[in-house]
């Protein structure tokens, strides 16, 4: 599922699959969003929220746990990131999850 997420920001976006998985640097302020786009879709889009999803998601992205968990008490706090994450949801469901 992550794969694909991913896979799916990187047509979607236009942003390399290497800058999603944290292996080559991020240029600008537009591959640092999706690069945290893709993280916490990962993390909402999950089918069951257990204990090591956290740290599977952030292996697959290079990155930590606590990442993860910022993005989470971001997407619960700020309305504004709640709409962007919510709309790029929606998106994806429409565009590449029905296939």
């Amino acid at each position: 599922m992550i794969v694909n997420i991913q896979k799916y920001l990187s047509n979607t976006y236009n942003i390399s699959l290497d800058t999603l998985k944290g292996n080559k640097p991020i240029k600008d302020k537009d591959e640092y969003n999706n690069y945290n786009l893709s993280i916490i879709l990962c993390w909402l889009l999950h089918p069951t929220q257990v204990y090591g999803c956290k740290s599977t998601i952030a292996r697959l992205h290079n990155s930590n746990k606590n990442r993860v968990y910022r993005l989470n008490n971001l997407y619960n706090k700020n309305k504004k990131f709640r709409s962007f994450v919510d709309n790029a949801i929606k998106n994806y469901k429409i565009s590449y999850a029905s296939h």
